[in-house]
């Protein structure tokens, strides 16, 4: 007996590919590759915003920064994953990233949260979100 057979048919359904077309989601998995992730990898737009996006018209400065960032949500992502994977977790695994806008500004801290789960044909998948994306 399958879903449908219980529901009837869905009404709506968005793929993660979807997403990743229509920008919801931004496809880090070569960097998240060069960390030692074995799965495909997206942050959700909210969390990149948040959490990468460097807000300089200069392209170079901004490059810099995103990729500095976009290591460090990806390192603490992984660390996260693996100081939990003996202990059980359900739903979202959350921790917390520094969130610095510009250099002369405090730090703060955003909550993050990591969701391993399946892909559009059931692969596993991770995607990095802020409490907006969940």
């Amino acid at each position: 007996m399958s879903m449908d057979d219980i529901f009837g048919e869905p009404i709506f359904t968005y793929s993660r590919a979807q997403a990743l077309e229509d920008g919801v989601l931004k496809d880090v998995t070569d960097g998240a590759a060069a960390m030692g992730f074995k799965v495909p990898v997206a942050i959700a737009i909210n969390c990149w915003n948040e959490n990468v996006a460097w807000p300089s018209e200069e392209p170079m400065e901004r490059l810099g920064y995103e990729t500095a960032r976009e290591y460090i949500l990806l390192h603490e992502a992984m660390r996260h994953m693996l100081a939990t994977r003996d202990k059980p977790v359900s739903g979202d695994l959350e921790f917390e990233v520094p969130a610095l806008r510009y250099p002369d500004q405090e730090i703060e801290l955003n909550r993050v949260f990591v969701n391993v789960g399946p892909g559009d044909e059931g692969e596993v998948v991770v995607t990095i979100m802020a409490s907006q994306d969940l």
